[in-house]
């Protein structure tokens, strides 16, 4: 089945919020490509009902394209984050890189330890980048 037939057999109703997205009257926004992709995701940068979007997105796990400046995969993911239990999560390892991208992830409050290795991190990766 490609894609025209895909949406013929799957409607959708349009929803009050969809007039106001930036993406209305775009074709890139199910992309062919990943450079496109990364353009339809620049699109929903700025867009004013991104969050809208993208809950709707959410709730229909047959939506392809961009929606809410995620991907199909990054959608299934999201949904697999949020049905998880938070004792289903990998604990959060405090003062480290990925400690801080957890908490990112899991959408906690950040604590000191994982921001400063963050802001370590970063510099490390500047001075690698300068001296290269």
């Amino acid at each position: 089945m490609n894609d025209a037939e895909w949406y013929q057999s799957h409607p959708w109703q349009p929803v009050a919020w969809m007039e106001q997205a930036e993406c209305v009257g775009l074709d890139i926004m199910v992309p062919d490509t990943q450079s496109q992709s990364h353009q339809a995701q620049a699109v929903c940068v700025e867009c004013p009902v991104r969050s809208e979007c993208l809950e709707y997105a959410l709730a229909d796990p047959g939506l392809l394209g961009i929606w809410g400046g995620m991907t199909y995969r990054e959608r299934q993911r999201e949904r697999q984050r949020r049905d998880m239990k938070p004792s289903q999560r990998k604990p959060i390892l405090h003062g480290t890189y990925s400690g801080y991208a957890a908490h990112k992830r899991h959408d906690v409050p950040m604590c000191d330890g994982c921001q400063q290795a963050k802001a370590a991190y970063v510099a490390h990766r500047k001075a690698t980048k300068e001296a290269a």
